[in-house]
Formats: C-alpha cells, sequence, structure tokens
C-alpha cells in the first residue's frame, strides 16, 4: 500500500469516529431532564400564601389597634383628659363620643371633676362636647347666669353639634335677657354672641334641617332681643 492511501484511509476512519462521537454525545443529552416548571397549582397556592399573610397582618393590627382604643377608655374613665385629646386626633367621632362619655362617668356628681372637664372641653384644641354636657351646664347657668357664663353655654352648646340644641340655648338666653338677669348686656351683644359660637359647629350641623330652621329664627330672635332692651334697630 501506498502512503497516500494510508493517509486517506486514516483520515477517513477519524471523520467516522467524529461523527459517531458527535451522535452519541447528542442521544445523551437528549435523555436528559429539563429543569423543572412551576406548576399552575404551585403558582396558585403561593398567592394564596401570600393573602393569607396580609389577612393575618391586618388582623394584627386590628387587634392591636383594638387594644389602643380600649387603653384611651380606661384612660378616660380615669380622668385622663389626654385620652380626650388623642381620642380627638383619631377624627371618630363614635369613639370620641364614647371616650367623652367614659370622662362624664368620671366627674359624676363631684362639682370639682364636672368644672375641669368643663374647662378642659372650652379650652381644648380640636375638642368637641355633646349634648349632655350641654344640658348639664345649662341647668347650672340659668340658676345664676351672668356674661362669662352666657357665653360658656353657647359655646358648649356650638361644640355639641347639635343644631337644634344651640337654638334651645340661644333662646334661653333671649330669655334670661328679656328677664334682665345677664346683667349689663345688650341685646346686641347678646346677637353678636349667638352669631360667633354658631360658626364653631361642625359643617354638617351648620348644615343641617335644624340649623336652617334656627337661622331663619335670627331676624325675629335679634329683633326680641332689641325690643326688650329698649335699643333701636339700625337702618
Amino acid at each position: 500500500m501506498s502512503l497516500v492511501f494510508l493517509i486517506t484511509l486514516a483520515l477517513l476512519a477519524a471523520i467516522v469516529y467524529t461523527i459517531y462521537r458527535t451522535s452519541r454525545d447528542g442521544e445523551a443529552r437528549g435523555y436528559e431532564l429539563p429543569p423543572p416548571q412551576p406548576s399552575p397549582h404551585s403558582l396558585f397556592d403561593e398567592a394564596h400564601a401570600e393573602e393569607a399573610r396580609g389577612a393575618a397582618a391586618q388582623e394584627a393590627q386590628k387587634k392591636t389597634d383594638e387594644a389602643a382604643r380600649g387603653a384611651l377608655l380606661a384612660r378616660a374613665a380615669q380622668g385622663d383628659f389626654g385620652a380626650l385629646n388623642e381620642a380627638a386626633s383619631l377624627r371618630d367621632d363614635a369613639f370620641y363620643g364614647a371616650a367623652l362619655a367614659q370622662a362624664l362617668k368620671w366627674a359624676g356628681e363631684s362639682p370639682e371633676r364636672w368644672q375641669s372637664l368643663v374647662e378642659h372641653l372650652s379650652t381644648g384644641r380640636d375638642l368637641r362636647g355633646s349634648v349632655e354636657v350641654s344640658r348639664r351646664f345649662v341647668g347650672e347657668w340659668e340658676r345664676s347666669p351672668d356674661w362669662a357664663s352666657t357665653t360658656r353655654a353657647l359655646h358648649l352648646a356650638a361644640l355639641s353639634d347639635d343644631a337644634a340644641e344651640f337654638s334651645l340655648v340661644a333662646e334661653t338666653a333671649a330669655r334670661l335677657l328679656r328677664e334682665g338677669r345677664l346683667g349689663a348686656m345688650t341685646g346686641d351683644e347678646l346677637f353678636a354672641l349667638v352669631e360667633s359660637q354658631f360658626w364653631l359647629m361642625s359643617p354638617a350641623a351648620r348644615t343641617s334641617g335644624a340649623a336652617f330652621v334656627f337661622k331663619q329664627k335670627l331676624a325675629a330672635l335679634r329683633a326680641g332681643l332689641l325690643a326688650s332692651a329698649g335699643e333701636t334697630q339700625p337702618r
């Protein structure tokens, strides 16, 4: 055999071997399992688990808030007026009303406690009152009215956010003036006081049906006040 023939035969053998190995490697790789893919069930389970975690966090926050509110009510029941300030900051009228009711229970029949509560409500920032507070104060005011107590009676009536209650207190003040029981206060001064305190009520109270009726009475109220004091209405 010639050298050229042997070289050619070796090259052919190398080519055949290479083709054989390539084919075998491809077959071996063809049997490899693909990487696992997430099933629809596993995706749903993860979403459900995330939803459950969110619900659990909300429930935990709800319990925390309830505990905090319960603590505020307990403090109000012990005469802690700071609890009223914190309750007001929550902007929840129903809860603030509950806290104020607890403070009223604490005040009870004690004149000192009652006066301290009235003072705090009258001078505190963003604090509201209630019809119960207003009516209790009015009972005391009518027995011994003066300029200062009349101002406070109208102020507490406005803080009750009840237009009907405010109207009742304004009419009571007008009656006391007609009876000569408000000292040197004039009809004009009382009317101005009523008007200024009216605007302290909440927007909802000022636009209620009872407030509309009261505003219709204002002109007649002023005329009556001026007439009772012998004053002349401005032309």
